[in-house]
């Protein structure tokens, strides 16, 4: 065999280890196949990681396999044991163990003399741990499916919904599973086009004439044509393995990607694609270069370099490029000839960008000069390529500035000069500014009814409310909680499995004569109820109109709090009140380890002097810490006209995983909260509510976690069990929360020190007592064992409290409780 194999590799110029190799490589378009024959999700998972281990021993032998599972246990061990940074820290120890690899086996001389070692998987490895993590760490995949690591062209989603026939391989009306073969054989014969096309042009472009006597003594041109033809040469070495790549996951079933939208619709196997020949060889532009070579690398760059060194509000600009293409040089290896192509690159991406700045720049009626600019960036793109490749080939230092030596550098001058000439000369693009305006406004209506499309579900049934809002009757499958990836085949837990122990009575709270509370029972009503019900198996939803989402400040806000809007008791820096305008009066129990809380809240309808000002009074459910890691689920009312267009009293929720930034939001304005319940709707209006001397109001609600499935509840008075947060929605509420806070909010929107006259729960302090300041009553926590209990070591906490205070007290009929709210500005508060 081992002579075969010889013979085999003298045949086609290669060697031993590199044939046994190609051998392997090619031998996963058959295991692939007989994928699809295995039985049962188990099963399948066995086949590919014994299928997986056995070519990778075939390809490198033992000693090199072990080499995989050190950024494996890696990064398996970062997102177990600290799971806010496992994505950086990942990323770090993977990329160093892989430096590592590369500089003991010396990788690039193994590969540019014809061998072959495992370092070249162990890339593609990394970058596929790196991205488990760092999508662990932003909350997208569910604890406890660590245990799989997923090939070089998809993300572990992908993998996970392939094996188990979930996704887009579900069934679907569109037709049976589509066929693969056509597909395969596409690429196939793509691969056998592009190892021909290297067999016939190697010989004749070795890269040895670089530095070669003869070669120098060319003239400019053909040394340029040389380069071309080297670069040209060398990439169909790669077209004919990632063809072969792409065969093997076409015929898996893995590289289908959807259907297309023709009639009939036919199916899509572009989720393998790695890289467009034509598209490469005939780039217009080098900014579409990283579109259409090694497209998953280049992919993975984007999302997970890139734009990660984008700060919020800010254009990525030079430095988020060549940062990005250094990453890309040092995951090749720490060679110069690496280094120099990458950073190289970088300059050919930005100058191709100004250039194209130039050519948007032309008006429409001066087309012969668009087209030579088009025809510039073509040349220029085609040229400077070329020329950079060469260190990409050669790696060596002495190789690298020969080559570039031999042309004057004229692919590292001209990036150079059409950068600082896209800086002398700057372009705008030639538009009017009403025809800007025009764009502008039709983009943003878009935006906002494709945002609409979203968040409005088809409905069974549709309520008009009196104060105006429209409820929809959606079918409880149908909600916006599955949207999200990781719910599309999740099965509704209609009833939690634990409710927890000692349960208050709710009560009506009425007394128009004394100071001491007289109790009766009180059934919750929202005035949407006055005009109808949702039927059994449909959930009340209210309706977003586009002028709900037009008053946020983008349609990327809507439904979202801004960051760093959590009462952080101890902690009233008047810079950090101005900062925020969020202020608040609280009760806080914070040290151990909490599962839920309960709280029955007086109801108001408090004024509001802003529009963009709201206050509300609800509990908060909080773990880690107030810095971009905190957890926080929330429950209560509010009256917010920026949100909702009117100054009623609203039931809402809110939650979030990172602090306010990307995740979370109110209500069900974005997928999470999943509602079972068919009576209650998440932003409807509460009625009654309170009046001042006259008869109070109030409404209890509790959330726990569930110690069974670990998901997070919420109870809406004594019979309404409204729906739960999941738990892989949360890093640290995964576990347990760390901190629990009742009272209220208010946004203070004045400049300058002042004031606003917002008012907080019944707008009085809270020294004025029952059925005139507004109050928490029977709070409570839930503890480890599921029990409802009095809350230990409460404090209190309010930014200022000449604006806003709170008091607390405790006695048998309302256990711990507390007064809390205020005017606003008052001659104390200016």
């Amino acid at each position: 065999m081992e002579l075969d194999m010889e013979t085999m590799a003298a045949s086609i110029g290669v060697s031993v280890p590199v044939i046994r190799f190609l051998l392997c490589f090619v031998a996963t378009i058959p295991v692939s196949f007989l994928w699809r024959l295995v039985p049962g999700r188990v099963a399948k998972h066995l086949y590919s990681a014994i299928a997986g281990a056995l070519l990778s021993y075939l390809s490198f032998g033992f000693s090199s396999n072990l080499h995989f599972l050190v950024p494996m246990l890696l990064g398996y061990a970062s997102m177990v044991l600290y799971r806010p940074k496992c994505g950086i820290i990942t990323f770090f120890l993977g990329f160093g163990y892989l430096i590592g690899c590369h500089v003991y086996y010396m990788s690039g001389d193994a590969w540019k003399q014809g061998g072959i070692d495992a370092t070249g998987a162990l890339m593609v490895l990394t970058l596929k741990v790196i991205s488990c993590a760092m999508n662990y760490n932003d909350g997208l995949l569910k604890r406890g499916r660590l245990n799989h690591f997923a090939g070089p062209v998809y993300e572990m989603k992908d993998y996970l919904d392939w094996t188990e026939g979930k996704g887009i391989w579900a069934h679907s009306e569109k037709g049976p599973s589509p066929s693969p073969y056509v597909a395969t054989l596409r690429a196939l014969l793509q691969a056998a086009f592009c190892m021909a096309m290297y067999l016939n042009l190697a010989p004749y472009h070795p890269l040895s004439w670089f530095t070669d006597p003869a070669y120098h003594k060319w003239g400019f041109w053909r040394k340029l044509s040389y380069q071309y033809m080297s670069g040209f040469t060398m990439r169909w070495k790669y077209y004919f393995i990632w063809s072969i790549s792409e065969a093997a996951i076409i015929i898996s079933g893995l590289g289908f990607s959807g259907w297309t939208e023709s009639s009939p619709p036919k199916p899509k196997w572009d989720r393998a694609k790695l890289v467009d020949i034509l598209g490469f060889e005939l780039a217009k532009s080098s900014v579409l270069l990283p579109l259409v070579w090694n497209i998953q690398v280049s992919t993975w760059l984007r999302h997970y370099v890139y734009e990660r060194l984008v700060k919020k509000g800010k254009k990525p600009g030079f430095f988020q490029l060549l940062a990005t293409q250094t990453v890309s040089a040092v995951w090749h290896g720490l060679y110069p000839g690496y280094i120099i192509f990458f950073v190289q690159s970088a300059l050919m991406i930005a100058g191709s960008r100004a250039i194209y700045q130039w050519e948007k720049a032309i008006p429409t009626n001066m087309g012969l000069m668009k087209k030579a600019l088009a025809l510039m960036n073509f040349v220029y793109t085609l040229l400077v390529l070329n020329y950079s490749c060469v260190g990409f080939m050669v790696l060596s230092m002495h190789e690298t500035l020969a080559s570039y030596g031999s042309v004057y550098y004229i692919g590292t001058i001209l990036p150079i000069a059409m950068i600082m000439l896209g800086y002398i000369i700057p372009v705008k693009p030639a538009r009017s500014k009403d025809r800007k305006e025009k764009l502008s406004v039709s983009r943003q209506k878009i935006q906002v009814q494709n945002h609409l499309n979203r968040l409005n579900k088809p409905a069974v049934k549709t309520i008009q409310s009196p104060d105006g809002d429209i409820i929809d009757c959606v079918h409880i499958s149908h909600q916006p909680a599955f949207d999200h990836p990781f719910l599309k085949d999740h099965k509704v837990q209609m009833r939690p499995n634990y409710h927890p122990e000692g349960l208050f009575d709710e009560n009506k709270v009425s007394d128009t004569d004394t100071e001491k509370p007289k109790q009766r029972s009180n059934s919750i009503t929202q005035l949407w109820h006055i005009n109808g019900k949702c039927p059994q198996g449909t959930i009340p939803i209210r309706r977003t109109k586009e002028e709900d989402v037009l008053r946020a400040s983008s349609v990327k806000r809507y439904g979202k709090k801004k960051h760093r809007a959590i009462p952080q008791p101890r902690s009233a820096d008047p810079d950090l009140i101005n900062e925020s305008g969020h202020q608040h009066a609280i009760a806080y129990v914070e040290g151990g380890k909490y599962y839920g809380a309960k709280a029955t809240i007086n109801v108001w309808e408090p004024k509001i002097q802003q529009p963009n000002e709201f206050s509300l009074s609800q509990l908060w459910i909080l773990g880690g810490s107030f810095g971009e890691d905190l957890n926080s689920i929330e429950a209560g009312w509010q009256v917010s006209p920026d949100l909702y267009g009117d100054n009623n009293t609203r039931l809402f929720t809110y939650w979030t995983s990172d602090a306010y930034q990307a995740t979370g939001c109110y209500n069900l304005l974005c997928s999470g909260f999943i509602q079972i319940n068919s009576e209650i709707a998440m932003g409807a209006s509460i009625s009654p509510v309170s009046a001042y001397r006259n008869s109070q109001y109030d409404i209890s609600i509790l959330v726990w976690k569930d110690p069974k499935e670990g998901h997070w509840w919420m109870q809406f008075g004594n019979d309404y069990v409204l729906g739960y947060w999941p738990s892989f929605l949360f890093s640290y509420l995964a576990d347990s929360a760390s901190m629990i806070e009742w009272g209220g909010e208010v946004v203070n929107s004045e400049p300058d020190g002042h004031h606003t006259s917002t008012q907080m729960g019944s707008g009085r302090f809270p020294e004025e007592g029952f059925g005139k300041s507004s109050y928490f009553r029977n709070i409570q926590v839930v503890d480890d064992s599921n029990n409802l209990k009095a809350p230990k070591g409460l404090g209190t906490f309010t930014e200022q409290s000449n604006c806003y205070d709170v008091e607390t007290g405790s006695n048998g009929d309302w256990g711990h409780y507390f007064y809390y709210g205020g005017p606003g500005k008052n001659p104390n508060c200016p």
